[in-house]
């Protein structure tokens, strides 16, 4: 009779029954035997690992794990290990081998496992440490931990969420509040400018004077339209999603832009695919549009009219919208200032428009950077595309 290999001696002691329906065990089951089958009843790998060599014997069950095939040896070599486990995870694990073999105790770890065919699996790796022929080596084993270790990841993710969202309500009433308040002592301020300018005109007042109370009151009227955009962020930043054609939110950002009158601007577009849907707050977007040509309309106002570029891209499920001036900016300020609160490069800037579109950019999940264009500023934005899981909890926003 020809000698069976271990998985057939395995599967027959195995499968082998007493006429009660236990299980007993073959007489020529090996001991290497018994361990393969405990770990394929555990659904454990065991694994030894050479700690001068920092190389490991797997058994087959734990190749298996790893998503590795069998090879000669069953060994993992030194530098296989970053490929399998991710080279910061080895460093943890180095470290957490080395307080082992010095203090006598347990190793213990949770490792990631970049699967060939993709994705992800997490292992619990256990190992006590001996002392070999050749030195300290660990005895351990691997088990599967994936499904614990998504559940805990989605845990911490929902309650980083839920402490997201509350300080973000706790913040969003704080600064409605402030907003609300200040609101009132600028609309008082303005009206008592116009008055003032009314005054001076009737009673031929010098030039300078009438462009200083002008100038005055253009910056009161610029920072109530900053505060009520602002507040009205704050508290409707939380809207419920909708699929935004971001290009004809743009469009329509600077039609309402030069319709007011306010403002004889040049727009050139630079645009060369129209991408697809994103989901987003379609006011929010236009008011980060208004803020941007604001700026730079005041950046290139000794231009006459005022040149604004709008370039638009769409690749790779991003969008990306860039708005350059033709003015000058004050770069001695750094950039990462002008999108925080009240940071400006304008001698006459609020400082609130950008860090309003960046904070717009950011509820959208994307991105705005700021960089000097040679002339003038250029303003990037980058949106993501609609994902297709996405589509069922967005609804077509509103024109």
């Amino acid at each position: 009779m020809p000698e069976r290999n271990l998985a057939e001696r395995v599967t027959i002691a195995y499968d082998a029954k007493t006429a009660d329906g236990g299980h007993r065990m073959s007489s020529d089951l090996a001991p290497g035997d018994v361990l393969l089958l405990v770990e394929r009843l555990a659904d454990l790998g065991t694994w030894r690992f050479d700690v001068e060599a920092a190389s490991g014997q797997m058994s087959p069950q734990a190749l298996n794990m790893l998503g590795l095939p069998a090879r000669p040896g069953n060994t993992i070599a030194a530098g296989e290990w970053a490929d399998i486990y991710g080279s910061d995870k080895v460093e943890e694990a180095r470290a957490a081998i080395a307080e082992a073999v010095h203090t006598g105790g347990i190793y213990r770890m949770e490792l990631p496992v970049r699967m060939t065919g993709g994705g992800e699996r997490w292992m619990l790796s256990v190992g006590k440490v001996f002392e070999g022929p050749r030195g300290p080596e660990l005895i351990g084993f691997n088990m599967d931990v994936t499904r614990a270790k998504q559940a805990e990841l989605e845990r911490d993710a929902a309650r980083l969420r839920f402490e997201r969202c509350a300080r973000a309500s706790a913040v969003n009433i704080g600064a409605a509040s402030v907003i609300h308040e200040v609101m009132q002592p600028l609309t008082v301020a303005g009206a008592r400018l116009d008055a003032l300018r009314l005054l001076l005109r009737r009673e031929a007042a010098s030039p300078e004077l009438l462009a200083l109370a002008d100038t005055a009151a253009a910056s009161v009227k610029e920072t109530a339209r900053v505060a009520r955009a602002t507040r009205r962020f704050v508290q409707e930043g939380s809207a419920e999603p909708a699929l935004v054609d971001l290009l004809a939110t743009i469009r329509q950002a600077v039609a309402g832009f030069t319709s007011g009158g306010t403002s004889s601007l040049a727009i050139r577009y630079d645009v060369r695919d129209h991408g697809p849907p994103l989901v987003g707050d379609a006011s929010l977007l236009r008011q980060l549009f208004l803020n941007l040509l604001g700026n730079a309309a005041d950046a290139s106002s000794d231009l006459k009219p005022p040149q604004v570029d709008i370039v638009y891209r769409h690749k790779g499920g991003r969008h990306l919208v860039i708005v350059r001036d033709q003015g000058s900016t004050d770069w001695s300020v750094p950039r990462d200032a002008l999108t925080m609160p009240f940071g400006s490069a304008s001698p006459g800037g609020v400082g609130l428009g950008l860090w309003l579109c960046h904070a717009i950019a950011r509820l959208h999940h994307g991105s705005l950077r700021v960089a000097p264009a040679r002339p003038g500023t250029a303003i990037q934005i980058i949106l993501r595309s609609l994902a297709p899981d996405e589509t069922a909890h967005a609804v077509p926003a509103q024109a």
